[in-house]
């Protein structure tokens, strides 16, 4: 019988701690966790217009991408919500 036994890192580097949440029972108890934060600079550009248009979502379609929270942020922001992708909650 041929058995595979799983090589892990003895560290990884995450964008988003809730990554970490998520990943930690899958991984050995030593694992290291790096957070890193999002390497994007956002900028504020003042106030926007009168609400229109649209809010687009691309990726995956399940319920920890957060589908529900993107819908309900475009219904408050009073724009139509577009999902673009595949997955579940298709």
């Amino acid at each position: 019988m041929n058995q595979r036994r799983a090589a892990f890192a003895e560290g990884y580097f995450l964008t988003k701690e809730l990554m970490a949440w998520f990943n930690k029972a899958y991984m050995p108890a030593e694992t290291v966790w790096h957070h890193v934060g999002n390497p994007i600079e956002a900028f504020n550009r003042g106030p926007k217009g009168a609400p229109g248009g649209a809010f687009v979502f691309v990726g995956r379609i399940s319920p920890e991408k957060g589908v529900a929270h993107f819908c309900e942020a475009a219904r408050q922001a009073g724009v139509r919500p577009v999902i673009v992708g595949d997955g579940p909650l298709r």
